[in-house]
């Protein structure tokens, strides 16, 4: 079988490219995957990102900015959960549908994503392979204003087991290549009022919605110990 490691990123966490990186060539990989790739990318052309590309030899995608589309309708400032303006969070969403396509289009079997600033455990691929299930992730733990919380829905991390979540954070998962078709979109809800979906939903939230509404499960493996290198 044939695996994509993608590492997506963008400007503010260029600088940890080089140790996240070194961390992807360190990670164990099942026998199963035969051919495995690794490739960054970013809706970013910054010099920091790609010099660092071209002078270690990596596979470097970046997003070509003609493709984010021009918003004109929706407020640019609005902003979700997490501060990103509207406008930012639809280059984000651009950018994970483009490295969904590239790994449909190029045969692959399956993809594992890591965002920018999450360094993985050696053994968490392992652990996410092992677990048999086409639509994985870790329980990634950010902190906020000083609150410490995970990208998973319902918490249940503490069992310390594998559970079933209605999403989830896309900063260190593994899944089918049954999931390609199943874009990213934006929860925006209605625009012209002021409690709208778009403030309280994270950019995965559309996506793990239609995936579990087309009868396929998100799960979560809170055991796989990961930290965001922007906050810990």
């Amino acid at each position: 079988m044939r695996l994509l490691i993608t590492l997506f990123t963008h400007n503010a966490y260029g600088k940890f490219i080089p140790e996240i990186w070194e961390r992807l060539k360190d990670l164990k990989i099942p026998e199963d995957f035969k051919i495995v790739d690794r490739i960054i990318t970013t809706e970013s052309s910054e010099d920091l990102i790609t010099d660092y590309a071209i002078k270690n030899d990596l596979d470097c995608l970046i997003y070509p900015s003609e493709r984010i589309e021009i918003l004109n309708k929706y407020d640019k400032d609005r902003k979700n959960f997490s501060g990103h303006t509207l406008e930012r969070m639809f280059k984000i969403i651009n950018t994970r549908n483009f490295y969904l396509d590239y790994a449909k289009e190029n045969g692959y079997d399956y993809l594992l994503q890591i965002d920018g600033d999450v360094l993985p455990p050696v053994d968490g691929l392992i652990k996410l392979y092992e677990s048999g299930k086409k639509y994985v992730g870790a329980a990634i733990k950010k902190i906020v204003n000083g609150k410490q919380f995970y990208f998973v829905i319902p918490d249940r991390v503490k069992e310390g087991k594998l559970y079933e979540c209605s999403i989830l954070g896309n900063c260190f998962h593994l899944e089918h290549s049954d999931l390609f078709d199943y874009k990213y979109k934006l929860p925006l809800g209605d625009l012209s009022k002021k409690e709208n979906h778009y403030k309280t939903n994270p950019d995965s939230f559309q996506r793990g919605l239609g995936y579990r509404k087309g009868g396929g499960r998100l799960w979560c493996d809170p055991t796989i110990k990961c930290g965001h290198l922007s906050n810990i």
